[in-house]
C-alpha cells in the first residue's frame, strides 16, 4: 500500500431534502500492489494480484480485476 491511500467506508449522499449514510465494507484481495494517492470508496472489490496505479479512484461497488 503506498503514500496516502485512502479507504473510506462511508459516504453520506444528498437525497431530496435529506442525507443518507452508505456505509459498506471495502475487501483487497492478496498479493495486490496499490499505489500512492489512490482512494477507494465503500463497497469496492480488488481482486488478488492486482495492479492499482498511482492516483486511481476506485467508486462505490466498483469490482476491480
Amino acid at each position: 500500500v503506498g503514500h496516502r491511500v485512502t479507504f473510506l467506508s462511508h459516504v453520506i449522499k444528498p437525497r431530496k431534502d435529506n442525507l443518507t449514510l452508505y456505509v459498506k465494507k471495502i475487501k483487497i484481495g492478496s498479493d495486490v500492489f496499490i499505489g500512492a494517492g489512490c482512494r477507494f470508496g465503500p463497497g469496492t472489490e480488488v481482486e488478488s494480484g492486482t495492479f492499482i496505479p498511482t492516483l486511481t479512484d476506485v467508486y462505490p461497488n466498483q469490482k476491480v480485476k
